[in-house]
């Protein structure tokens, strides 16, 4: 028979050992949460991954039984479906006032573009505007040309004057012809006073502005008798010969001037005709107002972007040929269907959102139009009752193209 002591020492030992066992499966079963993109993340209650904020889920044993007892999940295909748990929108139908801002440079007008050619064909005996970007006035002499058949049509009107002052037609005939060859009215009273016969020409610039090229046309040799082509990008020299009609001078105006603005194609609607829009220009302090005047029908090849041109006046010459533009509409209510600009994602050719299907994320293709701040115009593929992600990014893997409807 035992004794009561012993009996008694056996139920403590028991009743600590249960005690024990009791709370070590209750550590066992403590909850642990963890990131489904980030496992590293581990946390002893819900909230949200510091790292990309989806909701921490619980993370469970290996071996051990999820919740969820149905096999739906395991038969989605892995390249259309994305499983997640982060924030969801619905497209929004409203107005929202679209601005856009394009980048662009300075031109030259090419309305003020003028060139002055030779009247008459002859070597040039004196040039005195010699290099590029040289500053000329209406009325500065340019060069000298010498050519006989000047010298020959003067000789005609001096004989007529003398041996046939009466025959006031072919007087008038050899006038006429030596001002097409480009004399001018006082060098034709000069001929008639003094009767001295002036083997030059002098070309003077009809136009004010500077010499943007010179000669980089031709020089023709003919007055040597050569039979040879022209020769190409030579620029023009005292001693050279040049023809009748050949452009001597380029001279561009720098009165007015043109901004050439690169548009994308999907905001050409926030620049029409005559839209006022804001010029910020290099160089210049202050913010320039002006008019699209021109608008290239045209997608340049290689481009996905058409030009458009605004006239901008310079009287003052401030502001410079080639500096850097930075233009901006007035912006006009646009009415439609709109996402923030996280919800899409740009695939190539084609743009696409994520769209939730009960527990699942799926990639849909859209079309989308015009963006202004946060919100981007849908054109097509998705209806203001379909709920998308917030953040197409969370779901999508940099490694791979998803498989889109």
């Amino acid at each position: 028979m035992k004794k009561p002591g012993n009996i008694l020492l056996l139920i403590c030992i028991l009743w600590i050992t249960g005690c024990q066992t009791s709370s070590k499966e209750a550590e066992g079963h403590q909850k642990i949460f963890t990131c489904a993109m980030h496992p590293q993340i581990i946390r002893e209650a819900p909230g949200k991954c510091p790292i990309c904020g989806m909701d921490l889920v619980e993370k469970l044993e290996t071996g051990s039984d999820t919740n969820d007892t149905s096999l739906y999940m395991l038969f989605k295909p892995t390249n259309e479906f994305a499983v997640g748990s982060i924030t969801t929108t619905f497209p929004m139908e409203k107005k929202i006032r679209m601005q856009g801002s394009v980048t662009g440079y300075i031109s030259y007008n090419t309305q003020e573009l003028n060139a002055v050619s030779a009247h008459v064909a002859g070597r040039i005996e004196k040039l005195y505007a010699k290099y590029e970007f040289q500053q000329v006035a209406v009325g500065d002499r340019l060069l000298d040309i010498f050519s006989n058949d000047l010298e020959t049509e003067q000789n005609n009107l001096l004989f007529l004057l003398t041996h046939d002052s009466s025959n006031r037609t072919l007087i008038q005939s050899s006038e006429n012809k030596l001002f097409l060859l480009g004399m001018t009215k006082e060098q034709l009273i000069e001929l008639k006073t003094s009767q001295n016969v002036s083997y030059t020409i002098p070309v003077f610039s009809p136009f004010s502005g500077h010499l943007h090229e010179i000669a980089t046309t031709s020089i023709a040799v003919s007055e040597m008798g050569a039979s040879s082509p022209p020769l190409a990008g030579l620029k023009l020299k005292e001693g050279g010969y040049v023809n009748k009609g050949q452009i001597l001078f380029v001279v561009y105006s720098m009165h007015s001037l043109w901004a050439i603005l690169n548009i994308p194609a999907n905001q050409i609607s926030l620049f029409p005709q005559n839209e006022k829009i804001k010029l910020h220009i290099q160089g210049v302090k202050d913010t320039i107002q002006g008019k699209v005047d021109f608008i290239e029908p045209i997608v340049r090849l290689g481009q996905k972007s058409l030009s458009i041109r605004v006239n901008i006046p310079n009287c003052g010459h401030d502001i410079k040929v080639g500096a850097l533009v930075n233009a901006s509409s007035s912006g006009n209510a646009l009415p439609g269907i709109f996402i923030p600009k996280t919800a899409w994602i740009h695939l190539g050719l084609n743009d696409i959102v994520f769209v939730k299907k009960e527990k699942f994320f799926k990639a849909k293709r859209v079309q989308l139009g015009l963006s202004s701040g946060a919100w981007t115009q849908v054109i097509s593929g998705l209806q203001t009752e379909e709920e998308i992600a917030t953040n197409s990014q969370f779901l999508m893997d940099s490694e791979s193209f998803i498989k889109q409807e």
